[in-house]
Parts: C-alpha cells; structure tokens; sequence
C-alpha cells in the first residue's frame, strides 16, 4: 500500500526528530535519555489508558478513538527513543524483532500440541 511506513522509516523519522530538536545523534547510548524515554513511556501509556476507559470493570469509562491513536503514537516515539539511546540501529531492532516473533510463534504452537495431547490423553 501507499505511504506505509517502514521500520526502518520510522527510525529514521524518530532519529531526524531527536537531531533538529537537541542535535543528538542516534543510535547513542545514554542512560539518561534512555531513562527519560522509559519515564515518558510509562506516562503516555497512562494517557492511553485515560483515551479508552472501557478496561475498566466498574464503571466503564469513555473512548476516544482518536485520542487513543494520538497517544499510541506518542508511546511508539518514546519506544523508539528508548531503542535509540540504547544504542541499537533500526537493522538491529528488525532483525531480533523477526527472531522474537518467530521464537513467539514457535512456543504458541508447541503449547497448542500440548494441549491437545493432554486432551486426548484424557479420553
């Protein structure tokens, strides 16, 4: 599709941001704008939180579709920070990204097979 963005694209984009805006240049590990990044994700997973209210289970709360989206984006930005200040490249976060997934994958299918010999035992 059109105007899909990268991985890697997305890196870039974050990596032109943290330039203009402070003149760092990523990947770079430091611990300080890596721990920044982490305090900040934790703060905008709470304004996710606070956009979609309907997790709660007493007294189910408001959803705002687009404030949820604006907020992601916000968590996804400070990940991608996080990554940058940890010094890794956007080649780096792919390749283990598509090793984890695979690795994923592979225990959720091992489990299945248990399961289902586990209920055939059981007949």
């Amino acid at each position: 599709m059109e105007n899909e963005l990268t991985v890697r694209e997305l890196f870039e984009l974050q990596q032109k941001l943290q330039n203009t805006m402070f003149q760092v240049e990523t990947p770079v590990d430091s611990v300080e704008d890596f721990k920044y990044s982490i305090l900040a994700l934790i703060g905008e997973l709470g304004e996710v939180l606070d956009a979609d209210r309907r997790w709660k289970n007493i007294r189910k709360g408001a959803y705002n579709r687009e404030a949820k989206l604006d907020e992601l984006v916000d968590c996804m930005a400070f990940l991608l920070n996080a990554i940058l200040f940890s010094g890794y490249s956007a080649e780096e976060f792919e390749k283990e990204f598509k090793k984890k997934n695979t690795k994923n994958f592979i225990r959720y299918y091992d489990e299945v097979k248990k399961k289902r010999k586990t209920n055939d035992s059981d007949c």
